[in-house]
């Protein structure tokens, strides 16, 4: 682990306008996240907070922006409901997670389960559905229960990732894309807690037990379906590798490609699930160029050097919510230990 990532410090720092209720600071790095931290008792209720918000909400939005995520302290969420009611500050993503990787259910309205995949996984940074042409430009996190042990919500400054990445490995980008290959398993076959990336079924994933509904979704969303023999279903995606922000303007790397080279390095080691499964696949989950090329190992063991080098993790405190622009900010998360109830919504 980086010193970066394992001693995390903080300094202050000034957000105009934002008035004497909060204080805000960076961590020691100048990394994001920005924290915005309410003041003891400013605001008591979450009709108190949201209305903060609300006549903060042009201001946070730059902030984003210009800090790449942002984390509300002692707001007063503290249920599914009242980060449900923070989630309507903000258009809801109209793709929804159609089509979506991680083992995940809707909970209620716009909030979801994080992730079902089981405990002892870490899960690698990555910018949320960054495998589709279509995406949610920011998503928001809530801390409803802290695990006692790890389960930090990790993120990293893929702005920094984009300045700092191998000219090669720019270039193959440039020249070829991004391959993607995801499996779900077949209808029904999902499991509650996900042992392993593939184990999701493609009604979960799609929304949908219609395999003719499959399809059209495919069409409209970019994506090569292979429907397998024994009923599950494959999906093949090519996209850019990279995309231009809509308010900075700023090209910024967008893909999961960085992450192929420990896929099986994470859910793979000693998980006879996985290799089971990975048996009966004529594709295998994962990323390469688009022309099917592979990043060559010592490559993709610097670029992984230089993802671990950008994580940023700190102690995540019930209520906490974190808003994250999608592009600019990627996500990941610690192995835990005990109760852990992390929700997401995705907005537009």
């Amino acid at each position: 682990m980086t010193a970066r990532a394992s001693a995390l410090g903080f300094r202050p720092t000034v957000a105009p306008a934002l008035c004497d209720d909060v204080t805000t600071w960076l961590p020691a790095h100048g990394a994001p996240p920005l924290f915005i931290q309410a003041k003891q008792g400013i605001f008591p209720t979450v009709d108190a907070s949201m209305a903060w918000m609300e006549k903060k909400q042009t201001l946070l939005d730059t902030l984003l922006a210009d800090f790449g995520a942002i984390v509300f302290r002692d707001f007063a969420f503290e249920t599914t409901e009242d980060f449900d009611r923070y989630s309507s500050l903000y258009e809801r993503y109209a793709g929804g997670y159609v089509a979506g990787a991680s083992p995940r259910s809707t909970v209620v309205g716009n909030v979801m389960e994080a992730t079902r995949l089981a405990p002892d996984f870490f899960i690698w940074l990555h910018q949320e559905m960054a495998y589709l042409r279509d995406y949610p430009s920011r998503i928001a996190f809530f801390g409803r229960k802290v695990p006692p042990k790890g389960g930090a919500t990790i993120i990293g400054d893929m702005r920094e990732f984009t300045r700092r990445m191998p000219e090669n490995f720019r270039l193959q980008i440039e020249k070829h894309g991004v391959r993607g290959v995801r499996n779900y398993a077949p209808l029904g076959g999902g499991a509650k807690v996900a042992r392993h990336v593939d184990d999701k079924s493609w009604d979960d994933g799609f929304e949908t037990a219609d395999p003719q509904e499959v399809e059209e979704i495919c069409a409209a969303k970019g994506i090569q379906p292979i429907w397998n023999k024994d009923g599950s279903l494959t999906i093949v995606t090519i996209t850019d590798g990279f995309a231009i922000h809509p308010v900075t303007g700023e090209r910024i790397y967008r893909s999961n490609l960085h992450t192929n080279a420990r896929t099986y390095e994470h859910f793979g080691r000693n998980n006879p699930a996985w290799d089971e499964a990975r048996q009966q696949q004529a594709f295998h989950t994962g990323y390469t160029l688009g022309n099917g090329e592979e990043v060559a190992s010592e490559k993709a063991r610097e670029v992984g050097e230089i993802v671990d080098s950008l994580i940023t993790r700190w102690q995540w405190r019930n209520g906490d919510i974190m808003l994250v622009d999608n592009l600019q900010v990627a996500h990941g998360r610690d192995p835990f230990e005990g109760d852990r109830q992390t929700l997401v919504a995705l907005f537009a």
